[in-house]
């Protein structure tokens, strides 16, 4: 059996702490983590990149971390539209395909500067309109404003009366 990458310890039985790790985001980064950074640099110990992630995430990191997202899709999209120009000649199909790659990447990188700017210089907050009233209950065609009191229902027109037919043409 192979040995597991986080030790999961909880209260409860070890299926409701799998579980609940399963569920966890930062317990499943850190499988990704683990997982992707396998060839790049070598199995690591999971509850150290646990640990690591938990660190940044209290030093509040994610202003680097989308620079650092926003820079590598820029540099994506600049690699990815290279490549589109090489093909153009002899493989139009390949060529689109990175030029597909290359838009996609770019409109991530708009997207991940704009979240940046967000939360950089967040966009004050105006309330255009406020509905502000008190309770209101309407009865039989009469507005009672506050319901604690106790009104009389005023009866309305009883007898109604039909109007004249309108003649468009002729009353014109």
């Amino acid at each position: 059996m192979k040995k597991p990458v986080l030790r999961i310890v909880g209260e409860g039985s070890e299926e409701k702490s799998r579980a609940k790790a399963a569920l966890n985001p930062n317990i499943q980064t850190t499988l990704s983590l683990w997982y992707l950074n396998k060839q790049l640099v070598g199995e690591l110990d999971g509850p150290a990149l646990h640990d690591a992630l938990e660190e940044q995430i209290k030093a509040g990191v994610s202003e680097s971390t989308l620079v650092s997202q926003a820079a590598t899709l820029n540099t994506l999209f600049h690699v990815l539209t290279q490549r589109a120009t090489w093909n153009l000649g002899e493989h139009i199909q390949a060529a689109e395909i990175y030029l597909r790659l290359a838009l996609k990447a770019q409109a991530q990188c708009a997207r991940t500067i704009e979240v940046l700017q967000e939360i950089k210089n967040p966009r004050p907050v105006v309330i255009n309109q406020a509905n502000v009233a008190a309770q209101q209950i309407v009865q039989n065609g009469v507005l009672n404003v506050d319901s604690r009191t106790q009104s009389e229902t005023v009866g309305g027109h009883q007898t109604l009366a039909a109007l004249e037919p309108l003649h468009r043409a002729s009353n014109g």
